[in-house]
Protein backbone atom coordinates (compact mmCIF):
# COMPACT_ATOMS: atom_id res chain seq x y z
CA UNK A 1 0.00 0.00 0.00
CA UNK A 2 1.00 3.61 -0.54
CA UNK A 3 -0.07 6.37 1.87
CA UNK A 4 -0.82 9.80 0.39
CA UNK A 5 -1.89 13.05 2.02
CA UNK A 6 -4.83 14.04 -0.19
CA UNK A 7 -7.11 12.95 -3.01
CA UNK A 8 -5.17 15.32 -5.27
CA UNK A 9 -1.89 13.61 -4.46
CA UNK A 10 -3.50 10.25 -5.12
CA UNK A 11 -4.66 11.37 -8.57
CA UNK A 12 -1.29 12.95 -9.37
CA UNK A 13 0.69 9.84 -8.43
CA UNK A 14 -1.81 7.76 -10.38
CA UNK A 15 -0.90 9.76 -13.50
CA UNK A 16 2.75 9.07 -12.67
CA UNK A 17 2.08 5.34 -12.72
CA UNK A 18 1.35 4.20 -9.16
CA UNK A 19 -1.74 1.96 -8.90
CA UNK A 20 -4.55 4.12 -7.51
CA UNK A 21 -6.27 1.12 -5.92
CA UNK A 22 -3.22 0.68 -3.66
CA UNK A 23 -3.05 4.31 -2.60
CA UNK A 24 -4.82 5.37 0.58
CA UNK A 25 -5.43 8.91 1.80
CA UNK A 26 -4.30 9.79 5.31
CA UNK A 27 -4.09 13.57 5.79
CA UNK A 28 -1.85 15.30 8.29
CA UNK A 29 -3.65 15.47 11.64
CA UNK A 30 -3.34 18.05 14.39
CA UNK A 31 -2.19 16.43 17.60
CA UNK A 32 -4.09 17.70 20.61
CA UNK A 33 -7.60 18.95 21.24
CA UNK A 34 -7.49 22.74 21.51
CA UNK A 35 -10.51 24.64 22.72
CA UNK A 36 -11.47 27.11 19.95
CA UNK A 37 -11.42 30.77 20.91
CA UNK A 38 -14.94 32.18 20.95
CA UNK A 39 -15.72 34.47 18.05
CA UNK A 40 -16.23 37.59 20.15
CA UNK A 41 -12.77 37.16 21.68
CA UNK A 42 -10.89 36.96 18.38
CA UNK A 43 -8.72 39.73 17.06
CA UNK A 44 -9.77 41.79 14.04
CA UNK A 45 -6.95 40.48 11.89
CA UNK A 46 -6.07 37.93 9.23
CA UNK A 47 -2.89 35.89 9.42
CA UNK A 48 -0.29 34.32 7.12
CA UNK A 49 2.01 31.74 8.71
CA UNK A 50 4.80 30.20 6.69
CA UNK A 51 7.94 30.75 4.69
CA UNK A 52 8.01 34.21 3.10
CA UNK A 53 8.97 33.23 -0.42
CA UNK A 54 7.71 33.48 -3.99
CA UNK A 55 6.44 29.90 -4.15
CA UNK A 56 4.40 30.50 -0.99
CA UNK A 57 2.64 33.42 -2.68
CA UNK A 58 3.89 36.00 -0.18
CA UNK A 59 4.10 38.81 -2.72
CA UNK A 60 0.66 37.98 -4.14
CA UNK A 61 -0.69 38.41 -0.63
CA UNK A 62 0.80 41.85 -0.04
CA UNK A 63 -0.18 42.93 -3.56
CA UNK A 64 -3.77 41.99 -2.74
CA UNK A 65 -3.58 44.21 0.33
CA UNK A 66 -2.26 47.07 -1.82
CA UNK A 67 -5.24 46.66 -4.16
CA UNK A 68 -7.60 46.77 -1.18
CA UNK A 69 -6.35 50.13 0.02
CA UNK A 70 -8.37 51.49 2.92
CA UNK A 71 -10.55 48.37 3.01
CA UNK A 72 -7.63 46.13 3.92
CA UNK A 73 -7.95 44.59 7.38
CA UNK A 74 -5.00 44.11 9.71
CA UNK A 75 -2.68 41.34 8.54
CA UNK A 76 -0.11 39.55 10.69
CA UNK A 77 2.71 37.84 8.84
CA UNK A 78 4.39 35.06 10.80
CA UNK A 79 7.61 33.62 9.47
CA UNK A 80 10.70 34.61 7.54
CA UNK A 81 12.29 33.93 4.20
CA UNK A 82 14.02 35.32 1.11
CA UNK A 83 11.08 37.50 -0.01
CA UNK A 84 10.56 39.20 3.35
CA UNK A 85 12.48 42.37 2.48
CA UNK A 86 10.49 42.85 -0.73
CA UNK A 87 7.23 42.03 1.03
CA UNK A 88 7.97 44.61 3.71
CA UNK A 89 8.78 47.19 1.05
CA UNK A 90 5.46 46.60 -0.74
CA UNK A 91 3.59 46.63 2.57
CA UNK A 92 4.80 50.10 3.54
CA UNK A 93 1.83 52.19 4.66
CA UNK A 94 -0.48 49.17 4.90
CA UNK A 95 -1.88 47.57 8.08
CA UNK A 96 0.61 44.69 7.85
CA UNK A 97 2.65 43.56 10.86
CA UNK A 98 5.69 41.29 10.49
CA UNK A 99 6.27 39.04 13.50
CA UNK A 100 9.25 37.17 12.06
CA UNK A 101 10.11 33.64 13.12
CA UNK A 102 8.30 32.61 16.30
CA UNK A 103 7.83 29.40 18.25
CA UNK A 104 5.23 26.88 17.10
CA UNK A 105 3.13 27.64 20.17
CA UNK A 106 3.25 31.38 19.45
CA UNK A 107 2.21 30.78 15.83
CA UNK A 108 -0.69 28.62 16.93
CA UNK A 109 -1.72 31.30 19.40
CA UNK A 110 -2.01 33.81 16.54
CA UNK A 111 -3.88 31.37 14.29
CA UNK A 112 -6.31 30.49 17.07
CA UNK A 113 -7.23 34.14 17.62
CA UNK A 114 -7.37 35.24 13.99
CA UNK A 115 -10.59 35.67 12.04
CA UNK A 116 -9.01 34.34 8.85
CA UNK A 117 -5.95 32.35 7.74
CA UNK A 118 -4.62 32.87 4.22
CA UNK A 119 -2.62 30.23 2.31
CA UNK A 120 -1.64 31.85 -1.04
CA UNK A 121 0.83 29.19 -2.27
CA UNK A 122 1.79 29.27 -5.95
CA UNK A 123 3.11 25.72 -5.99
CA UNK A 124 1.75 22.32 -5.03
CA UNK A 125 1.55 21.53 -1.33
CA UNK A 126 1.18 18.10 0.22
CA UNK A 127 -1.09 18.83 3.16
CA UNK A 128 0.17 21.94 4.94
CA UNK A 129 0.19 21.57 8.70
CA UNK A 130 -1.04 25.15 8.96
CA UNK A 131 -4.37 24.00 7.47
CA UNK A 132 -4.75 21.29 10.11
CA UNK A 133 -3.96 23.91 12.74
CA UNK A 134 -6.59 26.29 11.38
CA UNK A 135 -9.24 23.56 11.29
CA UNK A 136 -8.43 22.49 14.85
CA UNK A 137 -8.79 26.05 16.11
CA UNK A 138 -11.90 26.78 14.05
CA UNK A 139 -10.20 29.48 12.00
CA UNK A 140 -11.69 30.08 8.51
CA UNK A 141 -9.42 29.86 5.48
CA UNK A 142 -8.83 31.49 2.11
CA UNK A 143 -6.52 29.38 -0.05
CA UNK A 144 -5.10 29.29 -3.57
CA UNK A 145 -6.94 26.93 -5.94
CA UNK A 146 -3.85 24.83 -6.64
CA UNK A 147 -3.09 21.25 -5.73
CA UNK A 148 -5.20 19.97 -2.82
CA UNK A 149 -5.78 23.28 -1.03
CA UNK A 150 -9.15 24.30 -2.43
CA UNK A 151 -10.42 20.74 -2.29
CA UNK A 152 -9.54 20.36 1.39
CA UNK A 153 -11.11 23.66 2.40
CA UNK A 154 -14.25 23.18 0.29
CA UNK A 155 -14.83 19.68 1.65
CA UNK A 156 -14.49 21.04 5.19
CA UNK A 157 -16.81 23.98 4.46
CA UNK A 158 -14.13 26.10 6.12
CA UNK A 159 -13.72 28.93 3.61
CA UNK A 160 -13.03 29.42 -0.06
CA UNK A 161 -10.41 29.43 -2.82
CA UNK A 162 -9.07 32.10 -5.15
CA UNK A 163 -7.29 31.94 -8.50
CA UNK A 164 -3.65 31.12 -7.80
CA UNK A 165 -1.21 33.94 -8.54
CA UNK A 166 -4.00 36.53 -8.95
CA UNK A 167 -3.92 39.26 -6.25
CA UNK A 168 -7.28 40.68 -7.31
CA UNK A 169 -8.93 37.28 -7.02
CA UNK A 170 -7.24 36.85 -3.64
CA UNK A 171 -8.60 40.15 -2.39
CA UNK A 172 -12.12 39.39 -3.62
CA UNK A 173 -12.00 36.05 -1.79
CA UNK A 174 -10.78 37.72 1.40
CA UNK A 175 -13.36 40.50 1.25
CA UNK A 176 -16.14 38.04 0.47
CA UNK A 177 -15.32 36.42 3.80
CA UNK A 178 -14.21 39.42 5.85
CA UNK A 179 -17.27 41.48 4.97
CA UNK A 180 -19.66 38.74 6.07
CA UNK A 181 -19.33 38.00 9.77
CA UNK A 182 -22.09 35.39 9.73
CA UNK A 183 -20.26 33.49 6.98
CA UNK A 184 -17.00 33.65 8.92
CA UNK A 185 -18.69 32.18 11.97
CA UNK A 186 -20.31 29.41 9.92
CA UNK A 187 -16.94 28.55 8.39
CA UNK A 188 -15.39 28.56 11.85
CA UNK A 189 -17.96 26.05 13.10
CA UNK A 190 -17.53 23.88 9.99
CA UNK A 191 -13.74 23.98 10.28
CA UNK A 192 -13.82 22.63 13.81
CA UNK A 193 -16.41 19.99 12.89
CA UNK A 194 -14.15 18.81 10.06
CA UNK A 195 -11.25 18.59 12.48
CA UNK A 196 -13.26 16.56 14.99
CA UNK A 197 -14.36 14.21 12.21
CA UNK A 198 -11.21 13.75 10.12
CA UNK A 199 -8.08 15.39 11.52
CA UNK A 200 -7.68 14.38 15.16
CA UNK A 201 -4.82 12.12 16.20
CA UNK A 202 -7.38 9.41 16.97
CA UNK A 203 -8.85 9.64 13.46
CA UNK A 204 -5.36 9.48 11.95
CA UNK A 205 -4.48 6.45 14.06
CA UNK A 206 -7.64 4.59 13.10
CA UNK A 207 -7.09 5.36 9.43
CA UNK A 208 -3.47 4.19 9.61
CA UNK A 209 -4.42 0.86 11.18
CA UNK A 210 -7.08 0.40 8.50
CA UNK A 211 -4.47 0.97 5.78
CA UNK A 212 -2.14 -1.56 7.38
CA UNK A 213 -4.91 -4.14 7.46
CA UNK A 214 -5.78 -3.52 3.82
CA UNK A 215 -2.10 -3.97 2.99
CA UNK A 216 -2.11 -7.36 4.71
CA UNK A 217 -0.05 -6.45 7.75
CA UNK A 218 -0.60 -9.16 10.39
CA UNK A 219 -2.96 -8.27 13.20
CA UNK A 220 -0.19 -9.09 15.71
CA UNK A 221 1.68 -6.08 14.35
CA UNK A 222 -1.27 -3.69 14.10
CA UNK A 223 -2.31 -4.70 17.59
CA UNK A 224 1.00 -3.47 18.97
CA UNK A 225 0.50 -0.17 17.12
CA UNK A 226 -2.80 0.44 18.90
Amino acid sequence: AFIVLSDFQRRLLGVAGLPTERMHVRPNPYYGTPQPVSWDQRGAYAVFAGRISLEKGALDLVDAWRLAGDLAPALRVIGDGPAREEMERRAEGLPVEFAGSVSRDAARHEIARARLLIVPSRWFEGFPLVISEALAHGTPLVVADIGPLGEIVNQAGAGGPFVVGDPMSLWHAVWGMWGDDARLQRCSTSARAAYDRDYTDAAAHTRLLDIYERAGVPRSVTGRLS
